[in-house]
């Protein structure tokens, strides 16, 4: 699996790290006239690195960690696109909370942030609104302990939030195709 291969990696990575370290202690001896490093040098000219699968392992995750975006552009595309349709359902959110008209209607008491996530909704944006005008601005999600607040999933994001959703679901099911592969 990922984290698995990610760590094979690392580990030729270290080990080139060492074998090339120990070049220079010996390149230091050798110009001093004087050998002290002999038994690691010794021991790392010992190791076989596999540089195919080196490169192969390096040119397949990102510096995060991740399975390249490059290297696997159906992947790259999809992020992509996921990095887009948030921005667009964040902008919508802002515009509707600056608009005087949902302002009036938000439920602002408790300090809390204008909109956020709710766990239990799929991770869906909400808006903290006024139970009475609730229904007529979107979807409601959930309710404060008090009932003073509900959590509205404004009718502008619900179709991008699908659609975030089903692309999230495409890059799951594209990175298990590639983790078979």
């Amino acid at each position: 699996e990922g984290p698995e291969l990610l760590e094979i990696s690392t580990i030729l990575n270290a080990m080139e790290d060492l074998q090339l370290w120990s070049l220079g202690l010996q390149r230091i001896d050798n110009e001093e006239g004087e050998i002290h490093f002999e038994a690691l040098p010794a021991l790392t000219s010992e190791i076989q690195i596999n540089t195919t699968l080196q490169t192969l392992l390096e040119e397949a995750f990102d510096a995060d960690g991740k399975l390249s975006g490059t290297t696997f552009p159906t992947l790259g595309r999809l992020r992509a696109k996921i990095r887009g349709l948030r921005a667009d359902i964040l902008q919508t959110l802002d515009t509707l909370v600056s608009m005087p008209s949902i302002q009036s209607k938000l439920a602002l008491e408790s300090g809390g942030p204008l909109y956020s996530e709710i766990s239990n909704g799929g991770g869906r944006l909400v808006l903290s609104m006024n139970p009475k005008y609730a229904s007529q601005y979107g979807i409601v999600h959930d309710s404060s302990r008090s009932g003073k607040t509900v959590y509205v999933e404004p009718s502008e994001v619900v179709g991008p939030t699908n659609e975030l959703r089903q692309t999230e679901g495409e890059l799951r099911a594209e990175e298990a195709r590639v983790w078979r592969l």
